[in-house]
């Protein structure tokens, strides 16, 4: 009977997926046996059993973090490491890690963790390939041939699944936003729109406000449109990945009008004064962009640890915006935009004849409390 039939064919299909899945486990098995031959070594009945749950990783990277930036590369590595015991599917750390090796000279180090981070999602080639934290071991043989493999697999992607193309579509964007602790809906209040860094998001960003030495303003934190990333590793970034100019410009602008809608969605929601404009790395010269292009909306610029971007700002557009204050924070030791671009932004601005303060604090690719506090008292935005 068809019935009957129908039932056999469903059977047959479950069947064929064991046997599928059992292959997959078998093969595995082959592959890991060290893994699944040994029953973990663990007294499931000891109440301490489970105390690593009470672990926050984020401490640990946070600390990997900070002894990365003060070139403690060994400290870095163990912090990362015990962060990765945690969150072993992390991409980005994976790959920090591998930068700290690289640092560090350790060539076959370097490489294994490289290796580990693609797996994981970090497959930003031209990162790669760019990055100064290899240069002490990307001469090395198998360093070499492991960034040849990467191309060589990122290029069979592409033959595979077809080379990516972007077209314009109208989407919408998260904002978070913290206002003052009594805030009065019937009170004027001054504005501060912060832009994160590549690869971060704004959810990290608005923790900036309790950093903040006085909080009597409204503090909006936009995520970067474009997503890059896998699994529960998504970072966002201000610009898409593209070799492609001329889409590299039109999503500039893309960017530009986004965050004027933010400004405007805000005026038309709460009671504004006055707007400054704050962004940290990418975020930074997104910020340089932005307020330049529109002045008449900012009243000054909050600029930490990034570049100028003369070549998309011309002499007209800078001319016009020399009534916006500029306040330039950069760590002396910064390893991922070096101290000079933040002294090269004040000078070229100092000399077209905007006020411009640079401040250089002892530190590397972060945000300073006291430059927040800085900033904030000599752009007059908190009394």
């Amino acid at each position: 009977m068809k019935g009957d039939r129908i039932k056999i064919n469903k059977i047959l299909v479950v069947l064929t997926g064991f046997l599928l899945l059992l292959n997959i486990l078998l093969a595995d098995t082959e592959k890991e046996d060290s893994l699944l031959v040994e029953i973990p070594d663990i007294d499931i009945y000891d109440e301490l059993a489970g105390d690593f749950l009470d672990v926050n990783p984020q401490y640990l990277l946070f600390y990997a973090y900070q002894n990365y930036n003060d070139s403690n590369f060994e400290n870095a590595a163990k912090f990362y490491l015990a962060y990765l015991s945690y969150q072993n599917s992390d991409a980005n750390s994976i790959y920090n890690l591998a930068c700290c090796y690289g640092l560090l000279g350790k060539d076959s180090l370097a490489t294994s963790y490289l290796k580990r981070s693609y797996t994981a999602g970090f497959d930003d080639v031209q990162h790669i390939k760019g990055d100064p934290d290899f240069d002490g071991v990307k001469d090395s043989p198998i360093f070499a041939a492991l960034i040849d493999s990467i191309k060589n697999v990122e290029q069979q992607k592409i033959d595979e699944s077809g080379s990516v193309f972007y077209i314009t579509a109208t989407t919408f964007h998260e904002c978070r936003i913290k206002l003052p602790e009594n805030y009065d809906p019937n009170e004027t209040y001054p504005l501060l729109i912060g832009l994160h860094g590549y690869g971060d998001n704004n959810e990290n960003f608005i923790k900036l406000y309790k950093d903040f030495p006085a909080r009597n303003f409204i503090f909006a934190a936009p995520q970067a449109p474009y997503e890059f990333g896998a699994g529960s590793n998504i970072d966002y970034s201000w610009i898409p990945r593209t070799d492609d100019p001329a889409i590299f410009d039109e999503a500039v602008t893309f960017t530009e009008n986004y965050i004027n809608s933010v400004v405007t969605y805000l005026q038309n929601q709460f009671n504004i004064s006055e707007i400054v404009l704050m962004g940290f790395s990418q975020g930074c010269w997104i910020t340089y962009y932005t307020g330049i292009k529109n002045p008449l909306l900012f009243k000054g610029l909050l600029c930490f640890g990034g570049y100028l971007p003369l070549d998309l700002l011309d002499n007209e557009v800078l001319e016009s915006a020399k009534d916006l204050q500029i306040y330039i924070v950069h760590g002396e030791s910064d390893r991922s935009i070096p101290v000079d671009a933040g002294i090269n932004a004040a000078a070229v601005l100092q000399e077209m004849g905007y006020e411009v303060e640079l401040f250089i604090f002892d530190g590397a690719h972060e945000i300073p409390k006291e430059g927040l506090e800085k900033g904030m008292i000599w752009l007059n935005f908190i009394k």
